[in-house]
């Protein structure tokens, strides 16, 4: 009497789903260091867990509408170039661990600078992204293709980390990201905002995961 092979097969197709399974990248469910990233949690206007700073408070309104597909998110109106401002938080890392800082963003004008920023001296982390409109570079699409501007590039001779910039259409959404490592810090600040440019800017889904060892 023939013996089925349907048990033989079951068994093997299940050894590959379980082998599929333990071969995910671990970053696919790495948990987001940034709390409220997505701005949903707001109490008499101010987003839960996020801080803003300026030097120049006035010239800053700041509000959390709902944007269709996107929910809340952070907008600040600026009304002078003469001051940066930024939404920013603290977060608590591993040391000498790689992280993906990652957001949505939007202007309709102006300039944004997002920053990872903490220490001092030697254990000092400044990893920034730039973000300009089209706009403010006339010669793209003209004589300079886009992707010659974007790109990342280090601090000549410093360990303070890397420059990512990025150039963006007014009013429609760009993602950004950048990978930055801790170095011997515990905990970072993310900043994110208006960098001595008025218009208005927006952001959403901002968040921070590890980056998973390749063994």
């Amino acid at each position: 009497m023939r013996k089925s092979t349907f048990p033989i097969a079951v068994n093997i197709f299940c050894l590959f789903c379980l082998f599929c399974f333990l071969t995910l990248p671990a970053h696919a469910d790495a948990p987001n260091l940034i709390s409220n990233g997505n701005f949903d949690q707001i109490k008499d206007n101010q987003a839960d867990d996020w801080n803003f700073s300026s030097a120049k408070p006035e010239i800053f309104k700041l509000s959390f509408p709902q944007e269709k597909d996107h929910g809340n998110v952070a907008q600040m109106d600026v009304s002078s170039a003469v001051m940066s401002g930024y939404f920013n938080q603290a977060i608590t890392v591993k040391p000498h661990t790689n992280y993906q800082f990652s957001a949505l963003t939007q202007m309709n004008k102006g300039s944004i600078l997002i920053f990872i920023h903490g220490g001092a001296d030697k254990t000092k982390l400044d990893t920034r992204i730039y973000i300009q409109t089209l706009e403010d570079n006339p010669l793209v699409p003209w004589f300079w293709d886009k992707r010659w501007i974007e790109g990342s590039s280090g601090f000549p001779n410093r360990e303070l980390g890397l420059i990512r910039n990025f150039v963006a259409d007014p009013g429609k959404w760009e993602p950004v990201s950048i990978d930055f490592n801790s170095g011997e810090l515990t905990s970072v600040t993310v900043s994110l905002g208006a960098y001595f440019k008025a218009g208005q800017y927006q952001f959403d889904d901002v968040s921070v995961t590890e980056i998973p060892v390749n063994k």
